[in-house]
C-alpha cells in the first residue's frame, strides 16, 4: 500500500497569514517561521501526527510532512529540522516508510530556473544526516524501489539519485515481494541509463533469474504506443539481452574487477592486491563478486601469467 496521495497544490494550502496551531501544521502550510518558533518553544519535534493533506492512514512525524510537502518551497524547513536533530530512524506508521521512501515516493517536479537542484539537495541533506539507504518499508520496498516506481520523476533524475544512493552503499539486489529487484522496475519502467548503471555496479542484478525477469518486466510495461516508448523499450531489452550467455560473461567480469578494485581487493590489472579501498560495495555484492573472480577468472588469469613467463624465458 503505497502512501502516495494527491496533496493539494499552493493555491489550496492555508494562507500563512492563518497562524498554523501545530508544528506539523506550520511544516505543512511551508511557514518557516512558525515551524522555528514551535520548535524552540518545546513542541516535540519528532512527534507523531495525523496530517490529512499527507494520507489518512499514516501517523508521521514533522520531517516525514516536510518531505511529503511541496519542495522546493519546504527545503528550508527541512534543514531547520535536521539542524535541530530530527530523528531520521523514525517510521511512518503503518507504512513503515522512512524519510527517503517518503521524498522519493511523493516527490512532485516543479518546473523552475533551478531543475530538479532542490530534489538532490534535499537527498544530500539526508544522506549527510545518516537516513538508512535500505531500509524497508512494509511492502518490503527500499527507497530505490520508490524512486524507480515514481513515475513524475525523470529518467534523468532517476539515475542521479541513483548514483547518490549507490555511493552511500545502497543495495540494487535486495528483492520486494512483489517486484523483485531494482533492475526489475527500472527494466519495467524503462529507465534505461539506470538500467546501465546498476548492470554495470550489481553482479547480482546479471544473474540469469535477475535478467530474465527484468527482460519480462520490460516488455510487460504499458504505455502510449509511440515510437519514442516502442524504442526505447527495444533498448532497454536489447540492453539486459548483452548480459545473457556467453557474450555476457566480458561483462560480468568487469564489473565484478570494478566492484573489487574499488574494494581495493585487486589492482588495476585485476590480480590480487591490497589497494587503497575506493568505495565498499554491500557484502553481498562483495561475496558475490569474490566468488565469481575465484571460479571464473583467477585461473584464467594465472594461465596467462604463467603463459607470459613461459614465453619470456623462452626468448
Amino acid at each position: 500500500m503505497s502512501i502516495r496521495s494527491v496533496s493539494p497544490g499552493p493555491s489550496h494550502i492555508k494562507s500563512n497569514f492563518a497562524r498554523p496551531t501545530t508544528l506539523h501544521e506550520a511544516v505543512s502550510v511551508s511557514n518557516p517561521d512558525m515551524t522555528e518558533w514551535y520548535i524552540l518553544s518545546g513542541h516535540d519535534i519528532n512527534g507523531y501526527a495525523i496530517v490529512p493533506t499527507f494520507s489518512a492512514e499514516c501517523e508521521i512525524t514533522p520531517i516525514q510532512t516536510c518531505l511529503g510537502h511541496f519542495l522546493p518551497t519546504s527545503l528550508p524547513i527541512l534543514k531547520e529540522l535536521l539542524d535541530h536533530d530530527s530523528d531520521l530512524t523514525l517510521l511512518a506508521k503503518r507504512s513503515h516508510q522512512n524519510c527517503l521512501h517518503i521524498l522519493l515516493d511523493r516527490y512532485l517536479p516543479i518546473k523552475n530556473e533551478n531543475g530538479s537542484a532542490h530534489l538532490f539537495t534535499a537527498i544530500d541533506l539526508l544522506l549527510a544526516a545518516g537516513v538508512e539507504v535500505n531500509a524497508k518499508d512494509v511492502q518490503g520496498y527500499t527507497p530505490l524501489h520508490s524512486l524507480m516506481k515514481n513515475p513524475k520523476i525523470s529518467s534523468e533524475d532517476v539515475n542521479e539519485v541513483l548514483l547518490k544512493l549507490l555511493a552511500k552503499g545502497a543495495d540494487t539486489a535486495i528483492e520486494a515481494p512483489r517486484d523483485g529487484n531494482v533492475l526489475s522496475l527500472a527494466a519495467k519502467y524503462l529507465h534505461f541509463e539506470a538500467t546501465r548503471t546498476i548492470l554495470g555496479r550489481d553482479i547480482l542484478a546479471s544473474e540469469p533469474e535477475s535478467i530474465e525477469r527484468a527482460i519480462e518486466s520490460c516488455m510487460t510495461m504499458t504505455g502510449r504506443a509511440t515510437d519514442k516508448f516502442v524504442n526505447l523499450r527495444t533498448k532497454t531489452r536489447e540492453l539486459l539481452k548483452l548480459w545473457t550467455g556467453t557474450a555476457g560473461s566480458p561483462r560480468r567480469e568487469k564489473t565484478v574487477l570494478r566492484i573489487l578494485a574499488d574494494a581495493g581487493q585487486v589492482d588495476s590489472s585485476g590480480a590480487r592486491m591490497k589497494c587503497k579501498v575506493v568505495h565498499l560495495a554491500p557484502e553481498a555484492q562483495l561475496d558475490a563478486a569474490n566468488a565469481y573472480y575465484e571460479t571464473h577468472i583467477k585461473r584464467r588469469r594465472e594461465a596467462l601469467l604463467t603463459n607470459f613467463s613461459f614465453q619470456g624465458i623462452s626468448r
